[in-house]
């Protein structure tokens, strides 16, 4: 035995897959279902073999790639950093890595990823934090030609364990591109797409021409195209009709690219838009202090009608990396941006909020992830609050399977003037400063059906006196409704769900689960309130 253990610390733990007849099925990872598979976007492939420096029994590094969400390599070794290397099996030119953290919605890690063409001499290629999501995160780097990609842990002697329960590299070449009839081309106005060139002149000249000439645009699959800033509105679609095809490409702002002026990296303003799997990365980390506030990754100008995102990223942003918004006609809301749908998007480590409704009617979001915004106030992962200039605010925005998790302010907040018909579906909330927030000022809120877990005393929820807070702030009477609602792991003296608005409030089906705090775990003035929980137990 000893003999054995020596062996696994100077070579490591190998994984080879087992045979295909073999019957393998490790437990699932905590909180998790029965193994399922994992979605990860086109042109990412499973590596062919793993090895990791150390592995518990038989969480093994072959688990990383077995394709199930619900099996994972792990390592109790946290006091030291541990790795886990893919093999791509021959040579293959790699721009991003998708990984699946175990416990990775409530736990934080701190990782290097590096590349090899030897397993020997490695290339740094990319580092940071996890988002603390539910689902797989996605980090991109320059295109690089490689057979080996690593990823190493950092120490940390307070995590009960690290492990990665799915992984996948992007190969470029690998994915299909939808290439509609007639598409343009970044390359064909110049492009490099390889991540180190500055590709904002050919950029500029493509939407210039697909907006001239009303013609599609296609990337090419999984590229990253630097640009810099050279007007306010970057890159912008104006054209009706038009369809953009990302095919798992990113715009990426250039290192030392200016907060002075403002930046809008692509707008939308137009009518019947669609735009699917393209990511645009603002960079928030390479570029300069903040000092002009108008710096966001996507926005949706007025005149935007029937706008479709499907697949799309946001990320790092100094700002915000969605802004919905009549920069148009503001003393009108007859070109509001409406009818606007947002299915799966990704909207991370924003400084401000991950996205920010400002101005609209009726915008749908379903699916997708909002989480990591830190840095500004209010750190939102959806802020839904006009600004006072906007005098129609927001009447219809409709949240169903989102996730909103690790941002330092709210989950989601719904704040500010003429807000009404706000409806939250479904929705997950994990670890933010609170799960939910609302100043009604006269229109319906719904909330039906969240979850949450993981909420600590912080000077946001402090400040709401609650996780889950309902506040004045505008005109009273608004009907406000609070249902299937779960908050576990509150370690706080503050209660659950605080509610101080005087209007016509539901709160009922509650179940607030490792509470620590000695106050009610719902506080409120009152209000229509039943079927009140805690660990299981009905108190009202």
């Amino acid at each position: 035995m000893q003999y054995l253990c020596l062996l696994l610390l100077f070579f490591g733990e190998r994984s080879l897959s087992p045979p295909a007849t073999a019957q393998v099925t490790a437990p699932a990872a905590p909180g998790s279902a029965a193994p399922r598979p994992v979605a990860f976007p086109p042109g990412f492939l499973k590596p062919s073999d793993s090895l990791a420096s150390d592995a518990l029994s038989d969480h093994t590094s072959w688990r990383a790639r077995d394709e199930a969400a619900g099996t994972y390599w792990a390592t109790s070794e946290t006091d030291a950093a541990q790795w886990i290397r893919f093999d791509l099996d021959a040579p293959a030119r790699v721009n991003a890595l998708a990984v699946l953290w175990l416990n990775g919605a409530a736990q934080t890690y701190q990782f290097t990823i590096a590349v090899s063409g030897d397993a020997s001499t490695w290339k740094t290629v990319a580092s940071g934090r996890s988002t603390r999501s539910a689902g797989p995160d996605i980090y991109t780097f320059p295109e690089q030609l490689t057979r080996y990609v690593r990823v190493t842990i950092a120490p940390d002697s307070g995590a009960p364990a690290f492990g990665v329960a799915e992984a996948a590299v992007r190969v470029p070449s690998a994915a299909q591109a939808v290439t509609a009839p007639g598409s343009l081309t970044p390359e064909s106005f110049g492009a490099r797409g390889d991540g180190v060139t500055d590709d904002t002149t050919a950029l500029t000249a493509l939407f210039n021409a697909a907006n001239k000439q009303a013609k599609p645009i296609a990337f090419a699959a999984g590229k990253t195209y630097l640009t810099g800033r050279s007007r306010v509105y970057q890159y912008s679609v104006t054209t009706n009709g038009l369809t953009v095809q990302g095919n798992g490409a990113t715009i990426k702002v250039m290192d030392g690219t200016t907060t002075a002026s403002s930046l809008y990296v692509l707008r939308i303003a137009a009518q019947n838009v669609t735009v699917e799997n393209l990511t645009v990365d603002a960079n928030r980390a390479g570029r300069p202090a903040l000092t002009n506030w108008n710096q966001y990754a996507w926005f949706i100008d007025g005149g935007s009608v029937n706008v479709r995102l499907k697949g799309i990223r946001g990320l790092n942003s100094p700002v915000d990396n969605l802004y919905i918004r009549d920069q148009v006609g503001r003393n009108s809301d007859a070109l509001y941006p409406r009818e606007i749908y947002i299915d799966g998007a990704e909207m991370l480590n924003a400084a401000r909020n991950n996205a920010s409704v400002i101005s609209s009617k009726n915008v749908y979001i379903t699916g997708g992830r909002f989480n990591g915004a830190n840095g500004s106030n209010p750190e939102a992962g959806i802020d839904i609050e006009p600004n006072t200039s906007d005098t129609y605010g927001n009447n219809g925005v409709y949240l169903t399977n989102v996730e909103t998790s690790n941002n330092r302010g709210g989950g989601v907040d719904v704040a500010g003037h003429h807000n009404q018909n706000i409806v939250v579906k479904n929705h997950v909330a994990n670890s933010n400063g609170t799960a939910f927030f609302a100043m009604p000022d006269g229109g319906a809120i719904q909330v039906d059906g969240l979850t949450g877990r993981d909420y600590k005393f912080n000077p946001v929820a402090s400040g709401r006196n609650g996780f889950i807070s309902l506040v004045p702030g505008g005109r009273s009477g608004a009907r406000v409704t609070l249902q299937n609602v779960t908050l576990t792991g509150i370690d706080s003296t503050l209660p659950g769900v605080h509610q101080n608005y005087d209007g016509a409030v539901t709160i009922h089906d509650t179940q607030i689960n490792q509470y620590t705090g000695t106050r009610p775990v719902v506080e409120a003035r009152p209000a229509d309130i039943y079927n009140i929980y805690r660990d299981g137990v009905k108190i009202r």
